[in-house]
């Protein structure tokens, strides 16, 4: 199975904002990205998290497998009723970066036993 990644950016991160002075650093890189459709932007000042679960609850209903790879609890989208503990648990997977290596490694362990894991390659 490939894995198409989607990023999800608030604006600002790219354009800098009003200000043009919070854009993130390297912003320009990201322009490639945002090209190849791997990057979303959401908009300032609204929650950036419902793009993402909206965006994996609809894969997940046309039978397509989906996770969320965040740090994030989305304790507020299991209270405000956007998802349920059962399917934060089922696709939502953890990350640490690896000291100064510029790798990210995936918590898959996260994933209850039953859901198929993901075949993601290490780079």
């Amino acid at each position: 199975m490939v894995y198409r990644p989607m990023a999800f950016l608030p604006e600002w991160a790219v354009d800098g904002g009003k200000s043009r002075a919070m854009a993130a650093f390297n912003a320009a890189r990201l322009q490639e990205y945002i090209a190849a459709g791997v990057i979303t932007y959401t908009p300032p000042r609204r929650d950036d998290d419902k793009p993402a679960i909206y965006f994996a609850k609809s894969h997940i209903d046309q039978g397509k497998e989906c996770i969320i790879v965040t740090n994030d609890n989305f304790a507020d989208h299991i209270r405000g009723g956007d998802i349920s503990t059962e399917w934060f648990n089922n696709h939502v997977v953890s990350y640490q970066w690896i000291g100064n290596t510029n790798r990210l490694m995936l918590n898959l362990h996260d994933l209850p036993r039953t859901v198929d894991m993901p075949n993601l390659q290490n780079g």
